[in-house]
This record gives C-alpha cells, structure tokens and sequence, in this order.
C-alpha cells in the first residue's frame, strides 16, 4: 500500500489476499452513523466483510455485548460472458485501489480478462454519505475492450452474515416495495431492528431484469408481525410488492404500468437503462436464459431459492457494446430501532457536521448555519447539487414523478435545488408523505394499512433514505457528500510541508477519527476501533476520552460534546457499577457498549496450545478510566467555556466521579494519609498493584475538579445546585471528607532506586514496590513491536519492570507541572533518605507550589527511567511517546516515535489492523503533533481548591470570587513549537472558546534541549 503518493490519497496499485483484512480496514468508510470495510463489492475468500452500525449491540448467550455485522449490502456479483468476475480467477491485467481522504470516496479500477479471451474494464467507487447519514451508494461502471460482452449483474442484501463467533441476526422478512427491494432483521438477544433498503439504477446498454429474490417477500406488515408487533385491519400481501406486472414507459420501469391487470410483461427490458421500479416478478413457472445468475446463486429459473429467504436483490442481464461504458448504480438506506431513541434519524447540518437536533451550544448550532449548512429534518431531502436529481431522459425529477416528491418537515426549509424522495407510491413514510403517499407509517401504494412499531418505523426510514439517494443519483450524493467533507477539512485539516509521509499519516488520523464520530446523536460513543472492525467487540474504553476527545475539542467542539453526553447518558449504569463494590458516585466501566454497563470479558480466548483461559481483571481493577472521563469533562469546559454542556451534564458527572473516588480511597492510620489499593494502571503488564501514582494523581485531581465544580454551582447557579445535591444527597461533611482525602492522598513517591547519579532527580515509583522488580533488557527494535509478553511470558512479565505503555509518564504529560505541587516535597524527602515522609502527601492543593519550575527536570528524570523499559506492548504508547519527546526538545526521538506510532495501521506493523483501525492510535497522532511537534498547552488546574473545614462549614466563595473556580477561568493555551529538523511549515487549526485560529509554524521553530 502506497502512502507517498499524492498527499490526500492511499493507493495500492496490487492487489496481495494475504493482506485483505489490514487493507479493508484502511479503505473503510464511515459517517459515525454506518461503518463499512473496504471488502469487494464481489467477495472474495479472504475478505472480511463487515457493515456496523453505531449502538447495535447484541450479546451470544454467555458472552458480552458486541458490536453486530449488519446485513451485507455491498454485494454486486458481476457475470462476463457466462464467467463469474473475480479477483482469483481469471488474469488481473490490471489493479488500483484508492481511498480519497478529502472526498471520503473509494475507487477500485480493474483490468481483467476471463478464461475465454474477452478483456473488460471495471470501476467501482463507494460512498457512506456525511450528508445523509442513513444513506450509502456504489457505483460500477463496465466497459468491454474487446467486443460486445453480454453481463449479468446481481445486486443483493445479504443477510447470510455474522461476526467472527456468533450469530447474532436473524432475518424477519424481506421484499419489494415498489422500486426498492428490502431485507429487515433483528438482534437475538438484544432486540433491535436493522432495515436495509436498495434501488437499482442503469445507464447505458441495454438492461433486462431476470428476477428478483424473494419472489414471494414478506409484506411490510407481515415484518411487524414476525418483530412482535401485530398490525391491524391486515389486507394482505402487499399488491406492489410481488403481484403487479412491470412494463417500460417513458424509459423507466413505473408501478402500475397501464396494461391488463395481472398481465405478465417478461422480460422486463430497460432500453438506455432507468431506475428499475414497480414489483414485477418472473412468473414461478416461467424460463428465463440466463437465470442461473439470481443473487442466491439459484439456478432454479426464476423460482424462489433457499437463499431468498435471507437475500433481497435484483439480477440483471445488460448487453454491454465494446468502448461504451455501462453503470449500474446502487443506493442503499439503513436505519434501526434506535434511531428515534438516539436521534440517528436526523440528518446532520452539512456545513461542517454540526448537530442540529441538539448536539451543539446554541452558539455552535448558530455558528454552523449561518456558515452555510441546512438544518435536515428526519426524513428530510438533501441538495443534491446544483442541476439537481436528473433522471436519464434530463428531466428534474419534482412532485409530478412517480413516487418523488419533494418533502420537508419539522418546519425545515427544502433547499432549492432538492430532491428528496419519500415512501409515496410504492413506499411507507414516517409521518405524511404528500399526494399518493402513506399516512402514519402505512406501507403506501400497494401496502398495508396499519402497520405499526419498530420495524415498519425503520422499514420506512430505510426505504426513505434509499429513495433521497436514488432522486440525487450517484454525482448528486457524491457533490454533498464531498461539500460536507470539505467543509470537516477546513475545520480541521493540519498541513504539513517536507514530510510527504507525515502529511498523509496525519490526514489518515483525522479522517479516521471524524468518520467514527456520531454528528447525529449523543447516546453513541468511538470504541477503539470506531466502526472499522470487530476488534474489541465494538467497546468504548478510555481511549475515546484521553485520546481521541481532544482532537474534537479543540477542532469539532460539537462533536466532542456528543462524545461526552455518551457518558453523562450512561451516569445510571456508573451508579450501579460503584453502589455494586460498595462505592459513592459513579464509577465508569472500563469496557462500555450501549447502556454503560461493565461489558470486560472476564475470561479471554483459550490458549491455542494448552487450552488455558486467562481471568481478565481490567474490569475489575482499571479504575482510572473513571478520572479519565472526568478530565476530558474538563478540557471540554475549559476549551470551549461551553456552560451550558457544563449545567447540563458536565458538572454531574464531574461531582459524581469525585464522590467515587473519595470513597474509593483508604485510610493508613500508620501514614496518616489515604491510599487507593488493588488497581491496575495503564501499565497493564502489572495486575491488583497498590498506590499506582497515574491512578492516585488522576483520582486527587478529580476530586478537586469536583469541589471547584460544587463551590461555583453553590455560588454562580444555586437553584441548579439544589437539583444536584437533591438528586445525589451530597452533604458538606461528604465534602469534607473529599477534601481531606484530597489533600493527603499518597501521591508520588520517589524510587528507592533513582536512575542517575548521586544527587540527581529521583524517578516516581509506578506503584508501590515497583522498584523492587527485576530489571529485564528490552530489545532496541523500533521497525517491529514485539511485546515481552511474548518473550518471557505473563509471570515473569509482572515480577518484571517492564512497561506496557506510559504510566507515571502518562500523569505527567496530562497533568503536567499542576502535579508539582502535590510531588515535589515528597521526591526531595526520598532524595535526603527520610523513610516513610516520602509517603506522607505535601501537596500544594492543586496549586502550581514551589515545585512548579521543576516539572521538566521531573518529566526528563522519568523519561530517562521509564522510556528505556517500556515495549509499546499497546498501541496507545508511541504516539505519546512523541509528545513527551517533543516537550523535552529530543527532537529525532519524537518524529522516530511518531512514524512508529503510524505505522501501526498505515503498515500493519503490529500484526492486528485487520481487526479495525487502532483509534487511540489516530488521536495520539493528533497530540503528537500538536501538543508535541507545535508545542500547545492548555492550562488543566483546578484553581482555589479549599480546606475540609471550609468545606464542613458550609459557607462557599462568593459569586464574583467563583467565577474563578469555572473551568474556562484560566487565561489562553500556550504554544512552544518543537518541529523536527526536516519539516518546512506546520499549519494547525484550533477552536478556542468560540474562535477559530490557524496557527503557523516555520521549520525553523524549536530546537534540541538536553535539559
């Protein structure tokens, strides 16, 4: 795969099945909504398959919730002159596979020519499109080289899917529905409704349709039957769905054709090609040449096939002329039950992907329109440039075509050039459709009536977005999908000059990370590899706050703030996690899927050689996720002064997890001090370790947060206050408690073995006895990872000092030198040998104390110690690794940490990208280069952090001296470049508080300190 070609594009120009999966991972496309891997329309048998949705989970009995592999609707069997095409047959003359970042667009060129001499060239380009998050669409365009090639084509959904070790769908019904056919299934356990829609279009040649499966399909009623929810006045099966015969008018397929009721019009011919439309079948009985090519591989002429009752598709014949191109266009809807429940059913703004419903602050919604975007309703049409829809004949399809009408709702305004389409005849509609149309969900033209519940709901959302697409046509859907893309760019498109790899790397970054982010709904999450893939099982860790939510922040603040209302939405099933193990507050899973429920398997995979299962703990013991949350809360509110997000939801989860950790600490009568004891921290090569100093220092920072947020609700917005301490029944003497837990919480003791010299800065101790550990030699390899794990083994690993990832590292980089006042009297305890004060907490309560000048001789101090014993066993390591170099000047280190850390997905260089994209990874490549490479701080102190007295006594700040305790009080971010010594200019853009600004670097900036 070629990453140094032209600077928006990757290409692969040879096509190696021995890398399908890391390659169908890197071509995935996605709009936060729909995820799709970037698989063979055709298949292949070492493909990999996989369309997600966000938010369907479904658990295998004894398992844990994963995210579901949707119905397939990729699949496009292509026919050429009575040989199936495919990339193992035949002889590939020619290759190239390109993912096009700035338009979001996927485009496969092949040159093949079958066993019998005839040569054809073949293009497919795919979008998932931001501007309609419900829709996707496939163009393949066939042109013969040699002669006139005869073509068969099947275009199916396939709902024959499942993940990697469970079936977790089961198809309830599928079918046509005037021009579109249909496949609706259900989750086993969890029991949600997936609905998939398509219309197929030609232009070109000469198309004869040679059946369609399922010859008899469910109606949509019969599908609200078998979903559980019964339907009345049934009249049964729907007349357009199988029964009406199809005739050509006016160059397309129309339903309700004039002719003789009943009269079987076969085979159904499409001279110039047309949107096929109407529910014509072959006749059981009728014998059709060419029907073996029926999309469940059928070669019954016609007659339904036992993959009809999992399939709906189309197969067409297309009599293809040598040097006139021929293209067969597919436009797919998707929706599920959710999607009322998370707003999935509103289609973004497409200036820029605000969130319209209720994502943004009022300003942010402000903002997005007045720069242009169109606020969509549910079920709303989107522009589909600016000639709009045309159908083959060059007319604009309007309300007088069958089927079309242009619809808005919710008191949207159309804009000018719009084409939607909604379920009128022959489709059902949420709501009223117009003239001919359905009315309260009905299945419209030919349908039932009555039909209620979740699936026809999503049956018609499906169906409706299906349609948007097929009256925009491809170049329609493709001009808005680019324009919103364009639009993302702008935002947040970082330019970097004389470093072609670097430029790339960091554009595949930042399309990665917006393509999984939800713009439509804020009950929704990133799980670590977004929607690319099952690794994870879909599950959201604290990748997505520590990793991933700043690049939002400080660039999409609207999106960031979905990410956040995830976890204020999931805050009950924190309650219960902590009330469960006897704790206050909240306290967040470290594996979340839907609902925030703990989702950690407590057992892994068997091992393939002993069989032996290996009890995960992280669930149990990885705690820090809970401050993690919190800190991204904060960074939130502090970048964005967004207040609204903070009275709303930020300051509840921000008082909750502090209340967590407070009772999470214990006390030491023998230190006089609190500890927090069985944890795993980042490192996680060491399990149920006491006083892990990223835990401890996350956790005193958290509570602080929490009592900054308390003093400026009390005083600045008492009546929301009120609800709060109503709601949680805090008391001042809880606040006490966490104020003193605050102040003497064990935070930072020095290694009872500091790395250098006499008198040089000690080392932090990761935890308590770390130091004690055998030093192990770590291989120097930087081109390949290769964890110890796999070297001396997961025992010998933990009595070891070795690191996974940064831990101790990893506190200072986020804290930064806020954490000196906490740890400074304490290092210099252990540095002048007095035993046990090194435990004892001298903290300058959260205040930069006189320590503060210090930070870089303690961040160099552990670098020195950690960096040399850390084997990147995670993929989160690198790209932090670069930041903390960059900080500390080196230079050369940084930009070496930094190409590591993208070839983790780019070049597959740990072994594991086929199961999706590492997203950490992405938005550690973000840091590394902005907090890193250009140098930006912004100020994460909790200010004016009072005494447990004070707290007890329960009187607070005034307002005028609160308005200092909010977490935008802090003056403007920092900025102190570093580039490495090769780059030109290095142009990033920030959100600030309301502003936007693009920040411009020379590669003159910075330079190597040894200090």
């Amino acid at each position: 795969m070629d990453c140094g070609r032209h600077e928006w594009s990757i290409v692969e120009d040879e096509f190696d099945p021995l890398k399908a999966g890391h390659r169908e991972t890197v071509c995935a496309l996605g709009n936060g909504y729909l995820g799709v891997r970037g698989a063979p329309e055709e298949g292949h048998p070492a493909s990999s398959p996989a369309t997600f949705i966000a938010g369907v989970f479904d658990a295998a009995p004894g398992g844990v919730p994963e995210l579901v592999v949707a119905p397939n609707w990729l699949r496009m069997r292509v026919v050429i002159d009575g040989e199936e095409f495919s990339m193992a047959s035949g002889e590939v003359l020619g290759f190239r596979r390109t993912l096009d970042m700035r338009d979001g667009v996927l485009e496969r060129k092949v040159r093949w020519r079958g066993s019998r001499g005839r040569t054809v060239r073949l293009t497919w380009r795919r979008l998932v499109s931001m501007a309609d998050v419900h829709a996707a669409a496939v163009s393949l365009t066939i042109e013969p080289e040699d002669d006139d090639l005869e073509v068969v084509v099947d275009s199916a959904i396939d709902g024959r899917v499942s993940n990697a070790k469970a079936v977790h769908l089961d198809v309830i019904g599928g079918g046509w529905d005037g021009d579109a056919s249909y496949l609706v299934a259900r989750t086993r356990a969890s029991g949600v409704v997936i609905a998939e829609a398509q219309i197929v279009a030609v232009s070109g040649g000469e198309a004869t349709v040679l059946g369609r499966v399922p010859q008899y399909p469910s109606s949509p009623a019969a599908i609200a039957r078998a979903a559980g929810r019964g339907a009345d006045g049934e009249a049964g099966e729907a007349a357009g769905s199988c029964a009406r015969p199809q005739a050509v008018h006016g160059g397309l397929l129309q339903p309700g054709a004039p002719g003789a009721p009943g009269a079987a019009q076969v085979p159904e011919v499409l001279p110039g090609g047309g949107i096929l439309r109407g529910g014509g079948i072959l006749p059981r009985d009728s014998a059709s040449p060419g029907n073996s090519a029926l999309p469940g591989g059928s070669a019954s002429s016609g007659a339904a096939s036992s993959a009809g009752e999992t399939t709906a598709g189309v197969s067409l014949r297309i009599h293809c002329r040598r040097g006139e191109p021929v293209t067969i266009e597919k436009y797919v809807g998707f929706a599920t039950s959710l999607d009322s429940a998370t707003g999935g059913g509103r289609a973004p703004t497409t200036g820029g992907g605000a969130n319209v419903a209720g994502g943004a602050g009022a300003a942010e919604r402000t903002a997005a329109l007045a720069s242009g975007g169109t606020a969509l309703a549910r079920g709303v049409g989107n522009s589909c440039g600016p000639d709009g829809a045309r159908e083959p004949e060059g007319h604009a399809l309007g309300a007088g075509d069958s089927g079309c009408v242009a619809w808005a709702a919710a008191g949207a305004q159309m804009p000018a050039n719009s084409c939607a389409r909604v379920p009128g005849n022959g489709g059902g509609s949420e709501g009223k459709s117009g003239d001919g149309g359905a009315e309260n969900g009905d299945a419209g033209d030919g349908g039932e009536v009555g039909i209620r519940g979740d699936a026809a709901a999503a049956l018609a959302l499906a169906l409706s977005a299906a349609r948007r697409g097929a009256a925009c046509r491809f170049a329609g859907l493709l001009e808005e999908h680019r324009r919103v893309w364009h639009a993302i760019w702008d935002r947040c498109d970082i330019v970097i000059e004389g470093d072609d790899f670097a430029q790339k790397a960091m554009r595949f970054a930042v399309f990665q990370m917006v393509q999984a982010a939800p713009r439509h709904t804020d009950r929704v999450s990133i799980g670590a590899r977004g929607l690319s893939g099952e690794g994870y099982k879909g599950h959201v860790f604290w990748d997505t706050e520590t990793f991933v939510v700043p690049f939002f922040t400080f660039t999409l603040p609207e999106i960031a703030r979905n990410l956040l209302g995830y976890r204020y939405h999931t805050l009950p099933a924190a309650r219960r996690n902590a009330a469960s193990k006897g704790y206050r507050g909240a306290m967040f899973a470290w594996e979340s899927a839907d609902t925030g429920e703990e989702t950690t398997p407590p057992w892994g995979d068997p091992n393939p050689v002993t069989g032996e299962r290996r009890r995960i703990l992280c669930g149990d013991l990885e705690h820090h996720i809970t401050a993690d949350v919190a800190y991204a809360v904060w960074q939130y509110c502090m970048a964005t002064a967004d207040e609204e997000f903070l009275l709303q939801k930020g300051a509840e989860i921000l008082i909750e997890t502090g209340r967590f950790w407070a009772s999470r600490a214990s006390y030491n009568s023998t230190l006089q001090a609190y500890e927090i004891l069985h944890v795993i921290g980042p490192d996680e090569y060491h399990e149920d370790v006491n006083n892990n100093f990223y835990t401890n220092a996350m956790a005193r920072w958290n509570i602080r947060a929490a009592l900054a947020t308390c003093d400026y609700l009390r005083a600045r917005h008492p009546s929301e206050w009120a609800r709060l301490a109503s709601a949680t029944g805090i008391s001042h003497e809880e606040l006490a408690h966490m104020a003193d837990v605050a102040a003497r919480l064990v935070c930072g003791r020095a290694s009872a073995a500091p790395h250098g010299s006499a008198g040089a800065q000690p080392a932090i101790e990761q935890f308590d006895g770390f130091s004690d550990l055998a030093d192990v030699e770590i291989p120097a390899d930087e081109a390949t990872f290769r964890p110890m794990e796999a070297v001396i083994g997961p025992e010998a690993l933990a009595m070891s000092r070795v690191v996974k990832q940064p831990d101790v590292l990893m506190a200072l980089y986020l804290l930064e030198d806020n954490i000196m006042g906490d740890i400074d009297d304490a290092v210099e305890a252990e540095s002048r040998g007095c035993g046990l004060a090194d435990r004892l907490p001298r903290g300058g309560g959260g205040r930069r104390g006189r320590g503060a000048h210090r930070w870089k001789d303690v961040l160099r101090a552990n670098w020195d110690y950690y960096e040399p014993r850390t084997d990147h066993g995670s993929s989160l390591s690198c790209a932090i690794h670069s930041a903390i170099a960059s900080r500390l000047g080196l230079r050369e280190k940084a930009w070496r940490y930094f190409v590591r850390a993208a070839r983790i997905d780019l070049a597959d260089a740990m072994g594991n990208a086929a199961n999706g994209v590492h997203m950490a990874t992405q938005g550690g490549l973000w840091q590394a280069v902005v907090y890193g490479f250009a140098g930006v701080r912004a100020d994460m102190s909790v200010p004016g952090v009072r005494r447990p007295e004070e707290c007890a006594s329960g009187s607070g700040p005034s307002p005028a001296e609160a308005a200092g305790l909010a977490p935008w009080a802090k003056g403007a971010f920092s900025v102190n470049p570093r580039l490495p010594g090769h780059w030109r200019r290095l142009s990033v853009p920030l959100a600030w508080r309301g502003t936007r600004v693009r920040m411009e670097f020379s590669g003159s900036c910075g330079g190597e300190d040894h200090g």
